[in-house]
Formats: C-alpha cells, structure tokens, sequence
C-alpha cells in the first residue's frame, strides 16, 4: 500500500536522478577514453545523440558546456538549428581531438566560448558558421584560446564563417594566448568577422604577462569592422601587457576598419605597453587606418613585409610613446 509519506519519496528520487533540466552538459563521446572516432557517420561523434552527455540529454538553450577530449576523437555538430549556449569549454589532455564545425553546421554562443581554458583545447572548423556574442541583452561575447597558466587553444578555419560580435555596445574581444596560456589561430580560408554597433572590439594575440599568441593567415578574409554607422574602434594587438604576439600572412586578406576615424579608431599594435609583436607580412593583402610598431611605455616589435605581400596603411608609427 502506498501511504502519501512514501509517495513523496518517490517523487523526490525521480526528481533527484533525472538529468533532462541540468544547468551544465558535460560531453563523454567521441574522443574519450580510447575511442579515437573522428568519422561524422560515426555515432560516437554525434553532438545530438543522448548516449555522448554524461547528463542523458543533448544540451538545451542558455547552459554551460564542457566538452573533455582526452583522445583522437571528434565531437561532430551536424546540425542547422540555432540553438544559443551560454558558454562552452573544449578542453582535453591531447591536442589531436576536437569540437568539429562542418558543412551547414550552426553554433551559437551567448556569451564566451573557452578553447583550452585549464588544459589543451581544438577546433576544427571547414564549414558552417559559429557566432560568438550574438545577443541583443548588451552582455560582452568573447573567444579565448589558452586561458589560463599552462593551458593551450587552438582554432582551424578551413572554410565556414566565424563571428566574434555583439549586437549592442558592449566590447568584443578575441584572444589568443591570455594570462600565462598559449594560443594559435590557423585560418587556410574562410572568414573571420569582429565587429558590432559601437565601442571597441579587438583581436589580441599575447595578451597579458607569460602569454603567447599566434596567427597565421594564408587564405580567406580576417576583418574587424562595425556593422552599422556608430562610432567604433577596431583594435588589434600583437603582444601587449608583458605577452608576446606573432602575426604570419602569407595570403588572404586582413582588414581593419572604422566608418569614423575622427570618433574610433582603425588600429593595428605590434608591440605595446611592455609586449613583444612580430608582424610577418610575405603575401596576401593589408589594409588598416593606422599601424603603430613598438608603443606605449616599453613596447617592442617589428613588421616586415616581403615577397608578393600588398600592404594599404594610411599612417606608419615606429616607436611611440604617449607618456613621454
């Protein structure tokens, strides 16, 4: 016989183990333990299959998602709908599996996404799109690869679209190597967008004291730019804070502009305050408003240009120092 006593039991067990409304999804598929699948077809890869969540759910709207990939394995998105993630991690103890975004894939971030936050992290990216930031709520989206002290993010960008923006005046930031973790982006094609309505947006490469950040780009389109007619200050920086940056084009096209150069600013900095940048600049096409190499208070770097490389800069400044 069941007394009203037992039944609240009950329910309170099946409230307690079902896993359907968690806050936080942590991936167990593909690239776990010795499964080394990197084949789409493969279930194991398979972002929308209930058996690859330790939760027992695929992840819904507005949670946290840690993807953990300890081996070879893939964690393949496969599909179109727009579902918006508050904040994902992709972390592991190998660089060889990875957060995959392919054909007609759609990631959507709210807010930041972590790639190698406390260990190693990846994306491989050869389709799709991935927005980062994409919110009308006025909350900051950025990307970080390599956090934090021995931590390393790397991204790939094959082909697809990745946006880094915000839909209202908040900063939008992408960082490569932050806080003593390292970080490389590779992009053989494809577009790289940052940008939004107004305020600044930046593209940091080294960003803080033992910081290394890296990117190379030999192909597709790399563009800070705003959206829409505001005031706006597009902003890269190879080394800064005691970080040290290296930019590496050999093709493509890298673009930093501002629809108000009286109000923003359309800036590149290789090497600023106490950073190190190195900007090697042998193919592929440049165009900023303003480049300034070695600045503000002890920064250091160089920029060199060779081969085929077409650089449009309208102001060139070597070593300045606004305190002085």
């Amino acid at each position: 016989m069941c007394t009203a006593k037992t039944c609240v039991i009950l329910i309170i067990l099946a409230v307690a183990v079902g896993y359907v409304h968690a806050d936080t999804y942590h991936w167990i598929g593909a690239g776990t333990g010795g499964n080394t699948a990197t084949d789409s077809a493969d279930l194991t890869t398979n972002w929308d299959r209930v058996g690859n969540w330790l939760e027992g759910a695929v992840p819904t709207e507005n949670v946290k998602v840690y993807i953990t990939l300890t081996n070879l394995g893939y964690c393949n998105r496969r599909t179109t709908q727009e579902t918006f993630f508050n904040i994902i991690y992709v972390d592991g103890i190998t660089p060889y599996g990875a957060l995959h975004i392919g054909n007609n894939d759609m990631l959507n971030v709210y807010m930041d996404e972590f790639i190698g936050s406390i260990a190693t992290g990846r994306i491989l990216q050869d389709g799709g799109t991935q927005y980062i930031g994409k919110n009308n709520s006025g909350i900051p989206g950025s990307l970080y690869l390599g956090q934090d002290p021995g931590s390393y993010g790397e991204y790939e960008l094959i082909d697809g679209r990745l946006e880094v923006n915000s839909s209202l005046n908040t900063s939008s930031q992408l960082y490569v190597g932050y806080q003593y973790g390292a970080g490389y982006f590779r992009q053989t094609g494809g577009n790289v967008n940052l940008g939004r309505n107004s305020g600044t947006t930046t593209l940091n490469l080294g960003h803080y004291s033992g910081s290394y950040g890296e990117y190379e780009l030999s192909g597709g389109l790399l563009e800070l730019k705003p959206y829409h007619l505001n005031p706006s200050s597009m902003q890269v920086f190879v080394g800064k804070y005691q970080g040290q940056g290296l930019f590496t084009q050999t093709g493509g096209s890298f673009r930093v502009s501002t629809y108000d150069t009286e109000v923003g600013e359309a800036t590149i900095y290789v090497g600023h305050q106490f950073g190190r940048g190195d900007f090697l600049h042998s193919g592929g096409y440049l165009s900023t408003n303003r480049m300034e190499v070695g600045s503000y208070y002890q920064g250091s770097g160089s920029y060199q240009i060779s081969g085929s490389a077409v650089a449009d800069v309208t102001e060139l400044v070597v070593g300045v120092d606004y305190l002085n």
